[in-house]
């Protein structure tokens, strides 16, 4: 039996559906009967003899266009438009007056009350009905690039997903709805993608687009038709987990969520695969804006990240209170050059092979006139990120270049003494750096053998001919090379013969494993093995034991430094050290009470020199 209505009453009323409507409004039936006659064959045709009826049709069945008269009893025409366009939903509507005034005021004031157009009476049937059509189109066509502009001031142009503005709506009818009901929790997740940026750097901009698509799809596979997911520009996301029973079905989401970012994806012949570190919110009670939702999710996900990447992590009061403390440092960190609030202190670099002092290692501090002495792990990375970094490491170049030009003054037994100095990665890439070491060494007049440049081999690794290109610059300029915290980063033998180097720095994690057992004496002796075959010198960082520095001594590790010998201490302590083994470099000075070299010194002393 075919089913499918075929009679004329059903055509009729789909096609009475279609056509756009028009209520006509005059308190004169004659003249609604001529604008009827006009219009009915192309317009589903409503009428209204007063203002009053004209605006419950209106309120209650909005018309795509509206005929108004003029002089109507009680509310005249002018009236009736100026609430209709007061009234959020009828204020769109086009309104045409229709009128026997002819003046030309009461056209313009026809205008002034918001109408589109104004008609004089008696009509003229071909007038009515192409000024009608004209305006229904270009209603239409509004309302096209209304919800147009619309769709873009919500929706993200790349994935088609809400954007953040949606996004907050979204939140902030979530939190309504969890106000009027505390039993509809919802929580918040921030999904940021882990190395997209190395991505777009190899494959390119439009292989990046490609994957950000292709995830917020794979995103949206893990949620409901209730949830809601969110770009909020580059590589990070945001999702709504809506009527959530409890907070483990919300990390149940979370673990979907890494599992299908995880899987290989082919772009270009080559295959990518990614992770993501996620925060999250669990919202059970009111209290909170969707600006603060957003805000703890975001600081819960850069926790995630600064705790090995590829995991969740839960929003925590505290996190706030750290964000806060940050952003104070930040504040504080802005001012303390220039308030001289900066100090470098200095640790000692022990020769083993000779038994004597080599250098220092100068180390910068934040003297906080409220806080006191502030290490860098507080300050630097907060540096870092801000590119504050690059005026604090010429400070610090500098000041330690003064320092040893200040040493070297001292005496010949002093003239032999190098300054290790951190450089870090911001500060490296600058196009002056070069320019800067040769300004300071023409300034304090310290030979440029005397000064190592320490940096760390990720730079090596993320920027290799840029940094080749620059090392071997300084090189040849004489300042020497060290590669500092070897092993943390990809602690990879095979790429030490690529990069001019003088120094490799083994770091301390694998100093304060060693034993003549271990698998980590292994790995000391193979990196200090093929140091001394490429003729590269060694220092062990973090020397702490006797017994560290005899396997040390026995493998033929060049140098040392920790606390073995000594913390790091400020410029006038450093002072003092020097001039306490300066005897030990002059036979003539040796009594009978001193030392005979300076490793049993130290080791005599260890215990009363400086903490």
């Amino acid at each position: 039996m075919d089913l499918r209505p075929d009679n004329k009453g059903y055509h009729a009323k789909c096609e009475a559906v279609m056509k756009n409507k028009v209520l006509i409004v005059d308190d004169t039936p004659e003249n609604i009967d001529v604008l009827w006659g006009m219009l009915s064959q192309e317009y589903q045709v409503l009428a209204a003899i007063d203002g009053c009826q004209a605006m419950q049709a209106a309120f209650s069945n909005p018309p795509d266009l509206i005929l108004l008269d003029v002089m109507m009893p009680e509310m005249d025409g002018y009236e009736v438009c100026r609430k209709l366009k007061k009234d959020h939903r009828t204020r769109d509507i086009p309104v045409i007056f229709v009128s026997a005034k002819s003046d030309d005021e009461d056209e313009i004031r026809g205008f002034a009350m918001g109408a589109v157009d104004y008609i004089r009476k008696p009509v003229k049937k071909m007038v009515v009905k192409s000024r009608v059509r004209s305006h229904l189109a270009l209603k239409k066509h509004q309302d096209r690039l209304l919800a147009k502009l619309r769709y873009q001031a919500l929706y993200d142009p790349l994935t088609n997903i809400p954007n953040r503005t949606l996004l907050t709506e979204r939140l902030n009818r979530a939190l309504e709805r969890l106000k009027r009901n505390s039993n509809c929790p919802f929580a918040v997740l921030m999904i940021d993608l882990d190395r997209f940026k190395e991505l777009n750097d190899s494959l390119g901009h439009l292989a990046g687009d490609k994957m950000l698509i292709h995830l917020s799809k794979t995103i949206q596979s893990c949620l409901r038709s209730m949830d809601t997911l969110a770009r909020m520009g580059g590589d990070e996301f945001v999702a709504i987990v809506e009527d959530v029973k409890d907070i483990q079905q919300v990390e149940e989401i979370a673990r979907r969520m890494q599992t299908v970012i995880q899987k290989p994806v082919a772009f270009n012949d080559v295959e990518v695969t990614l992770s993501a570190s996620i925060g999250i919110v669990w919202q059970t009670a009111v209290g909170r804006s969707p600006e603060e939702l957003l805000r703890d999710a975001d600081m819960a996900m850069y926790r995630a990240k600064n705790t090995g990447k590829s995991c969740f992590r839960h929003y925590e009061s505290s996190m706030h209170e750290q964000a806060l403390e940050r952003i104070k440092v930040e504040n504080e960190l802005r001012f303390a050059l220039e308030r001289n609030e900066f100090c470098l202190y200095f640790q000692p670099i022990i020769s083993i092979e000779k038994n004597q002092l080599s250098g220092f290692e100068a180390l910068i501090r934040w003297c906080h006139p409220k806080y006191g002495v502030i290490s860098p792990e507080k300050f630097i990375p907060i540096a870092e990120e801000t590119g504050l970094i690059v005026p604090i490491g010429t400070w610090v170049l500098e000041k330690a270049c003064q320092q040893l030009s200040q040493w070297h003054g001292m005496g010949e037994a002093e003239k032999s003494l190098c300054m290790n100095i951190n450089v870090s990665v911001n500060q490296f890439l600058q196009p002056s750096f070069v320019q800067i070491i040769d300004k300071m060494i023409a300034k304090y007049g310290v030979p440029p053998r005397c000064i190592r440049l320490e940096i760390t081999e990720s730079l090596l690794m993320k920027h290799s001919r840029e940094a080749v290109e620059k090392l071997n610059l300084i090189k040849n300029k004489g300042v020497q090379i060290a590669i500092d915290d070897f092993g943390t980063g990809y602690s990879s033998l095979a790429y030490v013969h690529e990069f001019p180097m003088d120094q490799l720095k083994i770091d301390s994690s694998f100093i304060g494993k060693i034993n003549e057992r271990s698998q980590t004496l292994e790995v000391v002796k193979s990196i200090i093995m093929m140091s001394i075959s490429l003729g590269v010198e060694v220092v062990a960082e973090g020397v702490e034991k006797d017994e560290q520095l005899d396997i040390l001594e026995q493998l033929g590790c060049h140098k040392a430094q920790g606390y073995l010998f000594a913390r790091p201490v400020p410029e006038k302590m450093a002072t003092e050290y020097l001039n306490k083994l300066i005897p030990l470099r002059n036979p003539v000075d040796i009594g009978a009470d001193t030392p005979a070299d300076i490793k049993t010194y130290l080791t005599m002393n260890r215990r009363t020199r400086h903490s």
